[in-house]
């Protein structure tokens, strides 16, 4: 989800990207998949790896310790959620349900290793090449930065956190009839079909959906709403 952004950044040394095969939390399917970049993180030899990620599972915790051995990690940093973190050799103590946000917990990680920090900007940078690109697309649909455009993100992670559609047809009737604004409907390339089913129940309203944008092509069509709509 964050490849975008770290291709983006200066000064990086190397972005290296895992099989999505590792995603699928399969262990031998993640091995299989990343045999080859395995042994190229063990070549390297890392004195440090920093974890970003919450401990959400004991199933979890194993895997990472394993893939930590396996690349030969000298040090590792990270987030020891409710105690999982047992591979950690510095751990930032965190509860996996709880109100700090996850900027914080990540930073968190920083005083783990005896640091501190003190800019807690998370501003991203949106190129005027890429504004000019999503107001090109806008246009093609008569939308302008004069209309009043809400933009609505019908999707989520997990189910349990998504509203039904026919609720998001609600409300974009009310803001469409209340505002006269007019609806953009967002989501990944994975909700499409769920962007294309709720387009086709508008029937009365004009909307338009985007499913295939870059996450900082995302964040430039995301500043030119005006309200913006979202799950959990």
């Amino acid at each position: 989800r964050t490849v975008d952004i770290l291709f983006d950044r200066r000064g990086w040394n190397k972005v290296i990207l895992l099989d999505r095969g590792i995603k699928s939390k399969n262990l031998t399917v993640s091995i299989l998949r990343n045999l080859r970049l395995l042994f190229e993180f063990r070549r390297h030899k890392y004195d440090l790896v920093i974890d970003l990620q919450a401990v959400e599972s004991y199933k979890s915790a194993i895997l990472r310790y394993l893939f930590y051995k396996i690349i030969g990690s000298k040090l590792i940093a990270g987030r020891n959620t409710d105690g999982r973190g047992f591979y950690l050799t510095y751990k930032a103590a965190e509860a996996l349900k709880g109100n700090t946000h996850e900027v914080e917990r990540k930073l968190s990680i920083i005083k783990a290793m005896g640091g501190n920090y003190h800019n807690k900007d998370i501003t991203i940078s949106i190129e005027i090449k890429r504004l000019n690109y999503v107001n090109a697309l806008l246009k093609e649909s008569n939308l302008t930065e004069n209309n009043i455009i809400f933009g609505i993100n019908p999707c989520a992670f997990r189910p349990s956190r998504q509203w039904k559609h026919d609720k998001f047809i609600e409300l974009a009737r009310i803001l469409s009839r209340n505002f006269k604004a007019s609806i953009v409907i967002i989501g990944s390339n994975i909700d499409t079909e769920l962007v294309k089913k709720i387009l086709q129940d508008f029937k009365d309203i004009k909307a338009i959906g985007f499913t295939d944008l870059s996450l900082l092509d995302l964040a430039a069509l995301i500043s030119k709403f005006t309200v913006f709509i979202t799950n959990n």
